[in-house]
């Protein structure tokens, strides 16, 4: 399918680096469209002097510098057989070599010479530039070792005007490493940055009316803009939105859309797909940014320090002339946490829609998957014993009850603790029962023994 042309003025910025030869950063909050506009780019640009390579790098099989080089190889090994209509003669064959060489290397040394070698091949080959698009980059870029940074980055140099980087992150890269190592590689983007920001109304009109051409149905005015109000831009909660529109609404008599359309906001604060798009915009939000706008439900806008209304206008969370939140779900959202802020008493609570657990009214630090599962086990037999034979098989699965890996479970266990306690070396809330098993208790008496 062709690309969607959204963002016209982000993606001619983009393009105009990649025709330079110039290095470029695409910053956005989860689900804002970093991957549309790099995906949109490398189909635009297919068959011209440049190759553009996109890497996803949740495709990574791990984090590591042999997982980033071999999700790259394998990439460009993609992009070249599928565009290239008339690679030159053994060039493909030279890059699944270095690949080889690269995840089954006789020694580490050699992997980031495999890596190199396919781009000397690449270069050697072809005319023109490549660019590596490197999107969901975020995670790879705290994990790799500065070598791997330093290696693109040299690399760059030594095909300067003909190498290039595109990096697609929620946050600027001087923000998710700060160590002096990687401050090269920073270089190559500092002056090139591009905060996305939520979709304009005339792009959100765009995406809806592709969503629901596929779909073979037609939204009238009202519905458009109920769309358009819910999601404040955001592609997610567009589409989540928009399906659950679809669903419910169309179809329906004239009479009975107004009240469709209550149903259908009846359904959003209810569902798991809004919600999350909703908890990943706010969990990537600091500390501070997340406290003031809080308090920014209630007093408004002049209790944001000014610092603090710029970064979320940037990031689009804060829409200008008014000042506003950016879209009515999560809007809702927001609302939702500060009442839970505010309600929440002592002792511990899981508010199971938002997926946040709130201690003596304060919410708790993200839980990893493993950790949430514990607690929603011990939380559904609040006051009551749990064994272990429960949790293992609630945390890991009925098949993991017979192997009755204690250590397991106690150091789950422990790193739960360190995330509800205020003292997890005096446990108040999650107590253990010697010989027995675990309990989760809701107001805690003043001191409790653990095992």
């Amino acid at each position: 399918m062709d690309p969607i042309h959204l963002r016209q003025a982000n993606y001619h910025f983009v393009a105009d680096c990649v025709r330079t030869g110039a290095s470029c950063s695409v910053i956005g909050l989860s689900n804002t469209g970093k991957s549309m506009l790099l995906r949109d780019l490398a189909a635009r640009t297919a068959g011209t002097d440049h190759t553009l390579v996109y890497v996803d790098c949740n495709s990574m099989w791990a984090a590591t510098d042999q997982g980033f080089y071999e999700a790259v190889l394998r990439a460009l090994q993609e992009t070249l057989a599928r565009t290239v209509s008339n690679a030159p003669a053994g060039l493909l064959d030279q890059l699944a070599a270095c690949y080889r060489k690269t995840v089954q290397p006789e020694s580490q040394f050699l992997v980031p010479l495999g890596f190199n070698d396919a781009v000397m091949h690449t270069f050697e080959a072809l005319p023109g530039g490549m660019v590596l698009l490197l999107d969901e980059f975020e995670e790879a870029y705290s994990a790799l070792d500065s070598r791997v940074l330093l290696n693109l980055r040299a690399l760059h140099d030594k095909y300067r005007g003909r190498l290039a980087y595109v990096t697609a992150t929620a946050r600027p890269l001087r923000e998710i490493r700060t160590d002096n190592t990687v401050e090269e590689f920073h270089e190559l983007t500092t002056h090139n940055e591009r905060h996305l920001g939520m979709l304009t109304e005339p792009d959100a009109r765009v995406l809806l009316l592709d969503y629901t051409n596929r779909k073979g149905v037609d939204l009238d005015e009202d519905e458009r803009s109920y769309v358009w109000h819910q999601s404040g831009g955001h592609p997610g909660l567009l589409l989540a939105a928009a399906q659950l529109l679809i669903e419910l609404e169309v179809g329906a008599p004239a009479l009975y859309r107004q009240q469709g359309l209550t149903l259908v906001t009846q359904r959003l604060d209810e569902s798991e797909i809004a919600q999350t798009e909703c908890v990943k915009l706010w969990q990537q939000l600091s500390d501070r940014e997340q406290n003031e706008l809080l308090q920014f439900v209630v007093e408004g806008a002049t209790d944001l320090t000014q610092p603090i209304l710029a970064a979320l206008q940037q990031k689009g969370i804060l829409t200008t002339d008014p000042v506003s939140l950016f879209g009515e779900r999560f809007a809702a959202f927001v609302r939702r946490r500060r009442r839970a802020e505010l309600d929440y008493p002592e002792g511990i609570w899981i508010d199971v829609d938002a997926g946040d657990v709130w201690v003596d009214g304060r919410p708790l630090p993200t839980l990893t998957e493993l950790e949430y599962r514990l607690l929603q086990t011990l939380y559904g037999r609040l006051e009551k014993l749990c064994d272990k034979y429960l949790i293992a098989e609630s945390v890991w699965g009925q098949e993991y009850i017979d192997k009755g890996d204690d250590a397991r479970i106690e150091k789950l266990i422990s790193r739960l603790r360190k995330k509800i306690e205020p003292d997890p070396t005096l446990p108040r809330y999650l107590v253990t029962v010697r010989g027995r098993g675990y309990k989760l208790v809701q107001h805690p008496a003043k001191q409790h023994v653990s095992g």
